[in-house]
């Protein structure tokens, strides 16, 4: 971890964090063929089609838009910088044709334009990303949910292969929402990094039907994905670490109504709040720190501002 900062900000003049204009351009299998658009009637085989050129460990999933298009530039340039997943790995969601050129044409990347739907709001945006997650977890796809402002600073997967965590459907970082979860179980799983496994695909997909059948209600994915795992019954090991803020172990959970065909329970991790911090304010970022997804308000700007305050914003580098 100690060898990021020394590397971004020695080359953050010439190079955006080992790769140069030139590479960034260059990098990866050439977008051949637009496939077609997806619409509000796709099936889980439409959506297959768009898993992107590489998959193993996992695949990693986000919604993006012309708002936001530089930080997720930036995203990509620290998650490629510091875990062995790459842009191949990005099952990456347009929300505006612009979005949809700007990645094509400058990065490489394919993205599946969402132009054919009605987004009258975040809440449809949340409805749609349960069900894709479901549809790839059905595939046999490990997918990772990572919002653009959720930089990785180590690589995560040092965690997810631990004695335990790698037994787990769901392996989340911390929250408190919603709040009488937080306030019963001390801390909640947020959906802005988060691990769907496929392993033990059936009881996967009975969890992900239920918050399907939720994020429909709540219009909310992180109300529903806590909500589905109380609703069946969770029950939290009180010896693993259930703090949130002040956590700096691992929060386990199981739910022995879903069960595998090996008669294990399905599970739940909860990541380390000094490891993956949301509350930055109170738990800073350090050497320890694997994923900063730092509270601001929902506004380019905003997000922007603390990723330049803390050293980790690049994307205004000459490598445009």
């Amino acid at each position: 971890m100690a060898s990021f900062f020394i590397s971004c900000l020695v080359l953050a003049t010439a190079v955006f964090c080992g790769r140069s204009a030139a590479e960034e351009v260059a990098h990866g299998p050439a977008v051949s063929r637009r496939l077609p658009a997806i619409t509000p009637k796709a099936t889980c085989a439409d959506w297959m089609k768009w898993i992107p050129p590489r998959s193993d460990p996992a695949i990693v999933m986000q919604v993006v838009s012309r708002h936001y298009l530089e930080l997720e530039r930036n995203f990509i340039r620290l998650m490629e910088l510091n875990s062995a997943l790459t842009r191949d790995h990005l099952y990456l969601m347009c929300m505006d044709n612009v979005s949809v050129h700007f990645f094509e044409s400058s990065m490489n990347i394919r993205c599946i334009p969402l132009t054919a739907f009605d987004f009258p709001s975040h809440a449809e945006i949340w409805v749609l990303r349960a069900r894709v997650v479901s549809c790839l977890v059905e595939a046999g796809q490990d997918v990772i949910m990572s919002d653009a402002d959720a930089l990785w600073l180590d690589d995560p997967f040092k965690d997810f292969n631990l004695p335990r965590v790698i037994d787990s459907s769901v392996v989340a970082s911390r929250g408190k929402f919603p709040k009488p979860l937080g306030l019963e179980w001390g801390a909640t799983m947020c959906m802005g990094f988060v691990l769907f496994r496929a392993t033990g695909r059936r009881v996967v997909g009975e969890f992900l039907e239920v918050m399907d059948a939720l994020v429909h209600k709540n219009k909310d994915d992180q109300i529903s994905v806590n909500l589905a795992a109380e609703n069946l019954g969770i029950v939290w090991d009180q010896e693993s670490d259930m703090r949130y803020v002040e956590s700096d172990s691992f929060g386990f959970g199981t739910i022995d109504t879903l069960v595998d065909e090996n008669n294990q329970p399905f599970s739940v991790t909860l990541l380390p709040h000094n490891a993956y911090t949301r509350v930055c304010d109170e738990t800073p970022i350090s050497n320890k720190t694997v994923v900063a997804h730092c509270w601001a308000p929902k506004t380019a700007d905003s997000k922007t501002g603390w990723m330049v305050q803390s050293k980790l914003w690049f994307s205004d580098n000459e490598t445009r």
